[in-house]
């Protein structure tokens, strides 16, 4: 495997961009994260090949704002700050403030983070003739959103946020040090960076500072956009890095208060409080996507219905937004009837649309109808893109039509292959594992490995080329692992650990690796990796821990099972709902009810909700062990929390209590009366012979007969109506769909 195989760390390329010019500067070329937009799109007019302006453009240049603008237009990675600046002193030019932003900014932009401190400290020494303004400390701010853009993956994010986050404070209390009046872009850009540090509050705070200033410094829709962004990301940093242990009532307070913050700027906009700002559908759609991000489609639907009574037409974006949301919710009847909507309105759906489309169709399972997307899409004349691809590959495999999958993947050409990015090889990869194909992930694995030893450096630094990360060599130890291959697991995972400077190891990968080793029965490798995650300063979760109770479980070593589980609550850490079931299930097999029942009632006192799962093993356990009482327990427990378990755990329990030679009759009527009255009160409907036999307990030792079978009648007519009802339902939604429905013969290579 040659070096050139290794991932190379995904570097920010942000831009500073913006739609204002800083107006202390405008009359020389305004530099400022505002107006980096427009200068990005000044075309170069050296027409020489890109070999030649490498080697003349700086050495053409004769003046210091042909430097400048060279400077803001560089995007060649190896450029040095400094160099350039020697080739500006040995010309006599003299570089001024703007010379200095521009190539603080250029070094930011190429992630010389280390060239641009020093810049920085060079021209801000207290002898230095040219000082920082508020733009270069704007430029600063930015910086920082750049440095954490840079931190894709969650160790990273969390050991940096706060020294970044440090660094901002710094850089702010400097401004105020030196009497340098911040202005819209510097809040703007504080606001900004605080978001990407994950410290909402202290955004915030900056947005009521800026109030505080009144007609001085006033919000703008950047400002607004800013926040609903960090409204946003605040629900998926805090979601995404802290889920095991994150109290789930804190959360949804958090998350309910950010979307009644969202809501509060819509309508101060809209009622005209914010002066000269105009509510548009980028606004709209900001809000809408946090609607979408939070779960809440209803209101995401309120909003979009407001939308079009203010007049302002949908985009392209607004739809596709809806429509994700309605693939969050697995409603693909409202993301087919916006599909026709915007068809209804001479608009073309494009590739983000469809995209959408099949993502929901995948989210619901519907097989046909993600075809007949693919095909309506070709027959639209849109090409394919990456991502389609891997949303296609991705739903044939989760609808286990794994020959689908590789049909689709080898109707893909060579060079669409080497143009898409590692996601799309992940998804096949993954669906050879699935499907046990190992024949074909090492094709295909190899196949990948021969495309990155083959190309250049400069086609290997490409984005969208497809370079194997960790979620490929995961995927590859999972699939080593399933088919007992475990010493080529062993390799990858140790060539992992031995090029951890070009891969961030996270929970994740620990995670899966440690799951892929005891579900093979490696328990010592499985122990190998809980404790390298230790040095690598990866905090354990509830989910590595739950990995190795349940590889405990399965090979009977009961007592270190509970070791580990104590383990877990000494290191304060939250069990999980898995954790939890494990343990019971643990102890089921044991014949150990009262220690079952009691871990059982521990983790719900901890505020985890039981499912179907554990409700289904618990009843039928106890019921099989002559516990009945408890199992109707938890049956009516089950019952009131709306749980639906499976017909056989309702059928197991009721013929049991039907059967039961050690009750009495009084016993017996009572606890049937008990069933049936928490499913009228929950309108809570069972399959209709287990319910007939329920009713006719009560009433078979009574001389009203009648009243039982009335209720029978009763019920299966509800039944009865709820299935008609659902067939009905089923036919609107075939006819409204009439047009993606048709039978198509799919063609991948059309």
């Amino acid at each position: 495997m040659t070096t050139t195989f290794i991932n190379e760390a995904n570097n920010s390329n942000s831009t500073i961009s913006s739609c204002l010019a800083d107006i202390s500067i405008s009359l020389v070329f305004g530099i400022g994260y505002y107006i980096f937009k427009q200068f990005n799109k000044i075309n170069d007019v050296n027409s020489h090949s890109k070999k030649e302006e490498k080697n003349c453009k700086w050495t053409k240049a004769e003046t210091i704002q042909q430097f400048n603008q060279l400077i803001m237009s560089n995007t060649e990675k190896s450029t040095d700050a400094f160099k350039i600046l020697g080739i500006i002193q040995k010309k006599g030019i003299i570089p001024d403030v703007v010379t200095f932003n521009c190539l603080l900014d250029m070094s930011f932009k190429l992630d010389h983070f280390e060239a641009a401190k020093r810049l920085f400290d060079e021209f801000s020494d207290f002898g230095s003739p040219i000082q920082p303004d508020a733009v270069s400390y704007n430029i600063l701010l930015k910086g920082c959103v750049i440095k954490m853009k840079s931190l894709s993956d969650q160790n990273s994010w969390t050991l940096n946020k706060h020294l970044i986050e440090q660094e901002i404070d710094s850089i702010l209390a400097e401004m105020k040090k030196k009497s340098i009046e911040m202005n819209l872009v510097t809040y703007n850009t504080a606001i900004d960076s605080y978001i990407e540090s994950g410290n909402f509050t202290k955004a915030w705070n900056i947005y009521n500072d800026m109030l505080i200033q009144g007609s001085n410094v006033k919000p703008d829709l950047f400002t607004f956009a800013t926040l609903i962004k960090g409204l946003k990301s605040s629900y998926n940093k805090e979601n995404t890095y802290t889920s095991e242990n994150t109290d789930i009532n804190l959360s949804n307070k958090l998350n309910k208060n950010n979307l009644e913050r969202t809501i509060e700027i819509l309508n101060k906009i809209k009622s005209g409080e914010c002066e000269g700002i105009l509510n548009d559908e980028i606004l709209y759609n900001s809000v809408l996507d946090t609607c979408i991000k939070f779960g809440e489609i209803s209101k995401a639907e309120e909003i979009f219905e407001d939308m079009r009574l203010n007049k302002i037409p949908p985009t392209i974006i607004t739809y596709s937004i809806m429509i994700k949301g309605y693939g969050y919710v697995y409603n693909m009847e409202k993301a087919l009837n916006l599909k026709n909507e915007i068809e209804s309105k001479n608009i073309k759906p494009n590739n983000i649309i469809y995209g959408c489309l099949l993502n929901c169709a995948v989210r619901c399972g519907k097989l046909d109808t993600m075809i007949n997307i693919y095909q309506s899409m070709r027959e639209d004349g849109i090409r394919p893109n990456r991502i389609i691809y891997t949303t296609l590959i991705k739903g044939f495999n989760k609808m286990k039509q794994f020959e689908k999958a590789f049909e689709l993947f080898d109707s893909i050409s060579d060079d669409d292959k080497i143009n898409c990015n590692i996601s799309m090889y992940n998804a096949i990869l993954d669906c050879c594992v699935e499907s046990k194909n190992f024949k074909k992930l090492n094709e295909i694995y190899n196949k990948l490995k021969s495309i990155n030893e083959n190309h250049s450096d400069a086609e290997y630094a490409s984005d969208n080329y497809p370079k194997p990360n960790v979620i490929t060599y995961s995927t590859m130890i999972k699939g080593h692992t399933r088919c007992g291959q475990i010493e080529e697991a062993k390799k990858i995972y140790e060539f992992l650990k031995m090029n951890q400077n070009y891969f961030a190891l996270d929970e994740i990968l620990f995670n899966t690796v440690c799951d892929c080793f005891a579900r093979a029965g490696q328990k010592e490798l499985a122990i190998e990796v809980f404790e390298d995650m230790k040095k690598a300063n990866i905090k354990h979760t509830a989910i590595i821990y739950s990995i190795l109770i349940k590889m405990y479980s399965s090979c009977g070593e009961y007592h270190k099972c509970l070791q580990t589980f104590d383990m877990m609550i000494k290191n304060n850490i939250k069990p999980s709902l898995v954790s939890y079931t494990t343990i019971i299930q643990m102890y089921l097999k044991q014949k150990k009810f009262s220690e079952a029942i009691a871990k059982f009632e521990e983790m719900k006192r901890n505020n985890l909700k039981p499912d179907h799962v554990i409700y289904n093993f618990l009843i039928n356990n106890c019921t099989f062990n002559k516990k009945i009482e408890k199992a109707i327990e938890f049956l009516i427990e089950s019952i009131r929390e709306n749980i639906k378990l499976n017909d056989d755990t309702y059928g197991n329990c009721i013929e049991y209590l039907i059967n039961n030679k050690f009750m009495n009759s009084s016993q017996r009527i009572g606890y049937a009366s008990d069933i049936l009255k928490i499913l009228k009160e929950n309108n809570f409907s069972i399959k209709y012979e287990i319910y007939s036999k329920l009713v006719k307990v009560i009433y078979k030792n009574n001389t009203n007969e009648n009243e039982a079978e009335k209720n029978i009648i009763n019920y299966s007519e509800k039944i009865k109506n709820g299935y008609n009802n659902y067939n009905s339902f089923n036919n609107d939604k075939r006819n409204a769909r009439e047009n993606l429905q048709k039978p198509r013969k799919h063609n991948f290579n059309k």
